[in-house]
């Protein structure tokens, strides 16, 4: 049977549904499992994950659609066939006339690149409609997709849902599982043997009324409480699951025969006799079929979502060993989940001889991980994974989700007196909640602004339909609202858009197609009263959109207008002003270029513009193949053939004129892809040498932390195509990422987005020439970068430039550094803790006295009870520390010797201070120091265990000494470690006679000994204010 096909790509949906698309946040966590050879089956381990987890965010008042768990298996699959679903004038008006009607008159029409896919009914027959997968995949099917069932009018649509485990034998036999979203419920449906042509054309009856050999109900099951559904649809050849909002409707359903393994999107209609057509959407739809990956291959074709902030991968699979023993593979798993931001949870035996190094892999993750015992009841691993996940969700973004929600019921557009949705011909106000950041976007500027502003299209139609968008941003998290609504086509009157490009004895006028007319006449004045016809190049008619008068001549102003004779432009045009000019470029003429050869000298701008003895490809590998096109100084390109460099970095240039010169260079990536490269200057002298100055080719960016002004390292880059009519026009999706070519050896990442800054802080991309371009920078602790909201104004070479947010290259690179505002954490005042001597010196090398750990205790923490008199016999009520001896006794944070006596005089040894540490913090004690001399000490587990805390920076030799004092300052360091006190810089006068701004550890002394006011950062890094 020969299929019909319809593009996933370009469709056009030119109805107007009764609301506004479903909110679009996306998941904030994203769970993918690998299970590999694990005993555990894999659906209900899915299961029990999805309502642990489930449980805690209802719990915490956080809806649980906010995330997904998937099959690291999973393969995206795709539908295009469109055999069964009807098409054609015929299948519009097969009764009464239909209220609506798509442009090509299909009854299915597809978008955002195969994502949105919406079903149109019929004015009389019960059809049944449907799309099967293009192969025939193997496999679990995996469904998701929202719906937003207010959109859906049930008038004479039975329902609409998914077929699946499915096949169409040779015969013509369709058979399989239908899965209905119907008003009112749920139903799951068996087919077998039925005539899919005849099941097709179906025209009185709907599925339900169609009960008996070949149609069987095996359930049904009551929708969710919400009219937005997030649907997740999982079927194995035996089990059927689905999940609605992150609530299971269906679990482990049986289903008894295997059919076979197509799946696709289902609509089943009724019959009616009137013009009401309905309407089923499927939005955000993707499908999967799953094969067996091992883990580095499933983690490099996860398909992230790019806006979820949160992303895990869990490992249950019991054969790992090759990845933790295996350095090279070991690394390129790393690199993945790094340049993904993904965290890792591997359940795996903790006996294992591969245990430390899978817990070392962990450890050296950007977004860490955990590592589970999976000896362990099956129940607590799903608890811990869950409780990991659920609280990152919670304490990290559930304000930023309340706040989208609340936004999300306040973004509205609002029509002026007289308009509605279906009729727009003014202004719209667009209205939004201005506690978080919105910007709108039109599919459509040039008839719906983002600014809501309004132009009604000229067409022969009634009008057209245009998507505004409000994308929502709070924090990390995006949410998308969209608002479909017609404009109504301008009322007819003359044209007002006619332009003029000046050339050489001749202009060219451009304009929109002015559709059937009786006469297109061009005019032309040279005092702009008097008028006369002007002859054409072109012969004009109702498809013309430019004209061009030649024999003027130049220097002269003209004045030009168009007389239109009826039709939509009836009447004169607005009249435009132009001077034709000569143009002069240097050029050798003849037939075959001569060629020059060019003295290249290349210079590194990031060195102070130093000549080097470098290629210019440099930077990204010499493989690659640079060319480049000859300008004049002015901008205007030469008519001389692409110059290409040669092998050994040389270029051989075609021979021109002497004078200076631009050269635009490109990039040619493996693929074949043009990408911007740098603009060089080209000197020719009067005895025709050639001198070409370019600089090396570097695209890198630099990251610095507002703060410390430091680069930063492991900050997720990703570059997305921006919102303009240059990237519509060029078929690329507004806000997905680029998909940029790999370049080997562009270090340190490839040319992947995206991607992770280098230790250095560096990113960089080689982009595509002609493209508009905008770029997020995310780190934990640190703000989302957001270039949009840059408005830096800078220009790379002639056509490119950084402007209002948008970077847009043409052919030169751009290079775009910015500094990462780190999150603050707290905001308050620091008090001393330590204090200098009377003398006026702070002495930090000096050992310190038990009396003053007391005090210093006393000033840093609440005591356990409220302190009492103490009985100590060398502690007299005069002590200077006498109430913080006693808060400390009471607290047990530190005790006398056992003879009465607390010593106050004496100096704390470095053993007696871990074990005040200990006593204060109560850690769970570790036994095994990496010391040489404590193992047989008496504070070998208070040292192991603040060794473990990683408090003890400072003490880098391999014995500790335990039994030797321990000074104030190495105090002093400790304690501004624990309590987050570690500013940056300190901009304050020296206090202490001993301690001067060039003291290595000022800043420590100063944070720990001087009143103010600070900011801590997320980082760990204090600012005093």
């Amino acid at each position: 049977m020969k299929k019909k096909m319809v593009s996933l790509f370009v469709a056009l949906i030119m109805i107007v549904t009764n609301t506004s698309m479903a909110y679009a946040l996306s998941p904030v966590a994203e769970v993918y499992y690998s299970f590999g050879t694990s005993k555990y089956d894999s659906s209900q381990y899915e299961s029990a994950l999805n309502d642990a987890i489930k449980a805690k965010l209802v719990a915490a008042g956080v809806n649980p659609k906010y995330f997904s768990i998937m099959d690291a298996n999973a393969n995206p699959a795709s539908v295009t066939d469109v055999t069964y679903v009807h098409s054609g004038y015929d299948s519009w008006y097969n009764g009464s006339i239909p209220e609506v009607e798509t442009a090509d008159y299909n009854h299915v029409q597809i978008g955002n690149n195969g994502k949105s896919v919406t079903f149109y009914g019929y004015t009389a027959p019960a059809y049944k409609d449907f799309m099967l997968t293009d192969a025939n995949p193997t496999g679990k099917k995996i469904i998701t997709f929202d719906m937003d069932e207010s959109k859906v009018n049930y008038h004479s649509m039975e329902g609409g849902g998914f077929l699946f485990n499915s096949k169409i034998s040779s015969e013509g036999k369709l058979s399989g599982y239908v899965i209905l979203y119907v008003e009112g419920s749920i139903k799951i449906y068996k087919l077998d043997g039925l005539d899919a042509t005849k099941f097709h054309n179906e025209s009185g009856n709907p599925l339900s009324s169609m009960s008996g050999p070949g149609v069987t109900l095996i359930g049904t099951y009551a929708k969710g409480a919400s009219t937005q559904h997030s649907i997740k649809i999982n079927a194995t050849d035996t089990k059927l699951n689905m999940w609605d909002n992150g609530v299971q409707i269906i679990k482990d359903l049986a289903l008894t025969t295997v059919y076979g393994d197509e799946f696709g999107p289902f609509v089943s209609y009724k019959s009616h006799g009137c013009g009401i057509i309905s309407i089923f959407a499927f939005d955000n739809m993707k499908l999967f079929t799953t094969s067996d990956k091992k883990l580095d291959t499933a983690v490099e074709e996860i398909y992230w979502e790019p806006n979820s902030p949160v992303r895990y991968v869990i490992n249950v699979n019991d054969d790992n060993d090759e990845y933790w023993t295996d350095d090279t593979k070991k690394t390129s798993l790393t690199d993945t989940l790094n340049n993904n931001g993904t965290q890792y949870i591997g359940v795996t035996s903790v006996t294992g001889a591969t245990y430390e190094k899978e817990k070392e892999f962990v450890d050296n993750l950007l977004k860490g991980g955990l590592i589970l015992d999976k000896d362990k009841q099956g129940a607590d691993i799903i608890d811990a994974i869950a409780s990991r996940i659920a609280d990152q969700i919670i304490n990290g973004y559930k304000d930023a989700i309340l706040a989208i929600e609340t936004a999300e019921s306040k973004t509205d557009i609002q029509f002026d007196s007289g308009d509605t949705k279906t009729s727009v011909k003014k202004d719209i106000t667009l209205q939004q909640d201005d506690k978080v950041t919105t910007v709108w976007s039109s599919d459509q500027p040039s008839i719906i602004a983002a600014d809501g502003t309004v132009t009604r299209p000229v067409t022969t139609q009634k009008g057209i339909y245009v998507n505004l968008k409000a994308t929502i941003t709070e924090g990390e998290l995006t949410s998308e609202k969209i608002f479909t609504v017609f404009v109504a086509a301008a009322d007819p009157a003359p044209l007002t858009t006619l332009s003029a490009v000046e050339g050489d004895k001749q202009i060219t006028l451009n304009f929109p197609a002015l559709g059937q007319t009786s006469s297109i006449i061009v005019e032309q004045s040279t005092d702009g009263t008097t008028f006369t016809p002007a002859t054409t190049a072109e012969t004009l008619d109702k498809d013309s959109t430019s004209a061009t008068v030649t024999g003027l001549t130049n220097g002269t102003t003209y004045y030009f207008r168009i007389f239109v004779g009826s039709g939509f432009y009836a009447g004169l045009s607005n009249v435009v002003t132009v001077k034709p000019i000569a143009t002069v470029i240097p050029v050798t003429p003849s037939d075959e270029q001569p060629t020059m050869n060019t003295k290249v000298t290349v210079s590194d701008p990031s060195n102070g513009g130093k000549v080097v003895q470098d290629k210019i490809t440099k930077i990204i590998g010499e493989d690659l193949k640079v060319s480049g096109k000859i300008k004049s100084a002015n901008g205007q390109e030469l008519n001389v053939p692409a110059i290409v460099m040669n092998a050994d970095g040389s270029f051989t240039l075609p021979k021109v004129a002497p004078g200076e010169y631009k050269l635009s260079l490109n990039v040619t990536a493996p693929n074949g892809e043009k990408l911007a490269g740098p603009v060089g200057k080209l000197i020719v002298d009067s005895q025709g040498n050639a001198t070409l100055s370019v600089d090396l080719i570097d695209p890198y960016g630099t990251i610095v932390d507002t703060i410390t002004k430091q680069p930063i390292a492991g900050v997720n880059m990703q570059l997305y195509w921006a919102d303009t009519e240059l990237n519509r026009s060029k078929g690329r999706t507004p806000g997905t990422l680029v998909n940029l070519p790999e370049l080997p050896n562009f270090a340190p990442n490839k040319n992947h987005n995206p991607q992770i800054s280098s230790a250095s802080g560096e990113y960089g991309w080689m982009v595509y020439a002609d493209g508009d371009y905008y770029f997020l920078g995310e780190k934990a602790g640190y703000i989302v970068f957001d270039s949009r909201n840059d408005k830096r104004n800078e220009k790379f070479g002639d056509d490119s430039y950084i402007k209002d947010g948008i970077i847009h290259v043409g052919e030169s690179i751009v290079q775009f550094s910015f500094s990462h505002q780190p999150k603050v954490k707290a905001i308050g005042d620091h008090s001393p803790y330590m204090v200098g001597l009377p003398n006026g010196a702070f002495q930090p090398e000096r050992g310190i006295t038990r009396a003053e750990v007391a005090a210093i205790l006393s000033r840093l923490y609440t005591p356990v009870k409220k302190a009492k008199n103490v009985s100590y016999v060398d502690v007299k009520a005069s002590n200077w520390a006498y109430g913080a001896i006693a808060s400390a006794t009471q607290s047990q944070w530190m005790i006398g010797n056992g003879k009465d006596m607390f010593q106050p005089n004496k100096q704390v040894t470095r053993a007696e201070f871990a074990q005040t540490l200990l006593n204060v913090y109560k850690w769970n004690v570790v036994h095994e120091s990496t010391f040489t001399d404590v193992q047989k000490h008496w504070a070998n587990d208070a040292i192991a265990t603040v060794e473990k805390q990683g408090v003890l920076f400072d003490f880098t030799e391999t014995a500790f000494n335990p039994n030797q004092a321990i000074t104030r300052l190495e105090v002093v360091r400790i304690f501004n470690k624990l309590l987050e006190r570690q500013p940056w810089h300190v901009s304050i006068k020296p206090k202490w006679s001993d301690v001067g701004e060039d003291h290595k550890y000022y800043t420590d002394i100063m944070e720990a000994s001087i009143q103010h006011p600070f900011e801590n950062f997320e980082t760990g890094i204090e600012n005093w204010k």
